[in-house]
């Protein structure tokens, strides 16, 4: 892959400990959302120097949060998360998604322990598995750490990190409402993509989002329908005529371009058709192959 990608330096904890002397939930979040911090600079870098500097990151990050400083963290993870609107080198998009959610899914890990780590019941205390924690598992400590973190996703002013970051804290959910929450929730997530135009930013987080949901609950659907649909609405964007200007400006004819996005694609309707009766396998199947008719030779 030719051509630059943007990705963050993280070169000073100012406004780490600024976070950490903070006595309020409050004073971290205004710390997190503040403007024109000296926490992150965006460089650019070639895709070799990409990766091997995101791979760096994601240790960076669980060695910040060992550290207890966990606003730091946080601010690398927010941060991580905005690189996936960046679409300058369409071509390297998707080794740049599996980069970044790898970092996202240390920052769920992370704070998953740590919501556990604030206090466990006796009954919690016998509980080994990620799936088999639920709200009466750990104390009100606990669950009130729990609701912090949402509050802090939810005080990120940017569509894309915001999705994202609830993503990647999703199993947290089960401290508080147990499993009770996931259909509301994923369906929840799944409209606010909506709200994303680019065609490759979208299929990609709604990719993720599928990913995070099989993870809680394979056996939820409806959500994973509308992600489906709301993908094929997203393919047929790329007739228009300003994705083909677009695309023709990174040298990408249509057919090039729609392969960027079938990998997402196929994951989602892998989820989809996890455990799905017959009919609605045969549905997407058929969907599918006129969205991707076989190619001459594939054999």
């Amino acid at each position: 892959t030719t051509g630059s990608i943007q990705m963050p330096s993280f070169v000073s904890n100012e406004v780490a400990q600024a976070g950490r002397g903070g006595n309020t939930l409050k004073a971290r979040v205004d710390a997190i959302a503040s403007e024109g911090d000296d926490l992150v600079s965006m460089v650019r870098a070639s895709a070799r120097e990409y990766v091997s500097h995101m791979t760096n990151l994601n240790g960076e990050l669980a060695r910040a949060w060992n550290a207890a400083e966990r606003v730091k963290a946080l601010k690398m993870a927010i941060q991580c998360s905005k690189l996936l609107s960046d679409t300058q080198t369409p071509q390297f998009y998707p080794p740049m998604f599996v980069l970044v959610t790898e970092i996202l899914d240390t920052f769920g890990r992370l704070v998953f322990d740590r919501i556990k780590e604030k206090g466990l019941t006796e009954q919690g205390k016998l509980k080994r598995k990620a799936e088999d924690f639920g709200p009466q598992d750990v104390t009100e400590e606990a669950r009130e750490t729990c609701r912090n973190w949402f509050y802090k996703v939810a005080s990120i002013r940017e569509l894309l990190p915001r999705v994202y970051m609830e993503c990647a804290i999703l199993r947290c959910h089960q401290f508080l409402s147990g499993f009770s929450e996931f259909p509301n929730t994923l369906d929840r997530l799944s409209h606010m993509l909506r709200g994303l135009g680019d065609p490759l930013v979208g299929s990609y987080a709604r990719a993720y989002l599928a990913r995070c949901g099989a993870a809680v609950n394979p056996t939820l659907k409806p959500y994973l329908r509308t992600l489906f649909l709301d993908q094929m609405v997203t393919l047929g964007q790329l007739e228009d005529r300003h994705w083909a200007d677009r695309m023709a400006s990174h040298s990408l004819d249509a057919r090039q371009f729609t392969d960027l996005v079938e990998p997402s694609l196929s994951f989602v309707t892998h989820c989809l058709g996890f455990g799905a009766d017959p009919p609605l396998c045969t549905t997407l199947l058929r969907d599918y192959a006129t969205r991707y008719p076989p190619r001459g030779g594939d054999g």
